[in-house]
């Protein structure tokens, strides 16, 4: 998404100018607002987001189950994951996930994981 920031009036090089100098970037900055306000009504919702971080030096063997205890008191919907070698985390006993537990499981072996996890 590209969002280009406003053309601002210049501000006045000499008294007396400033009134219509703040009429001007009132109306500019109200202008763009509502119109980025328009742009993006309904791309972003982010009510009730909560989120979790969680880190491991060292997933354990490929395929091991780990528990990540989130505490967010929902039952988490989504979560974004990085590791530091090839592979795939996914989803385990994802219908035993609670408001403060959920499990995943990494495809490879003793991996740096970092995941964010979203409800």
């Amino acid at each position: 998404m590209i969002v280009d920031i406003p053309n601002l009036p210049t501000p006045p090089q000499k008294e007396g100018g400033i009134v219509r100098y703040l009429a001007e970037l009132t109306t500019c900055l109200y202008e763009y607002l509502s119109h980025l306000a328009t742009f993006l009504s309904g791309q972003i919702e982010a009510d009730n987001l909560a989120s979790y971080s969680y880190a491991t030096a060292d997933s354990g063997s490929a395929d091991a189950e780990i528990t990540i205890t989130h505490g967010l008191g929902r039952i988490p919907t989504h979560y974004i994951w990085n590791i530091d070698k090839a592979g795939t985390v996914y989803d385990s006993q994802r219908v035993n996930w609670t408001t403060n537990i959920m499990y995943v499981k990494c495809s490879a072996a003793n991996v740096k994981l970092n995941i964010l996890v979203i409800k």
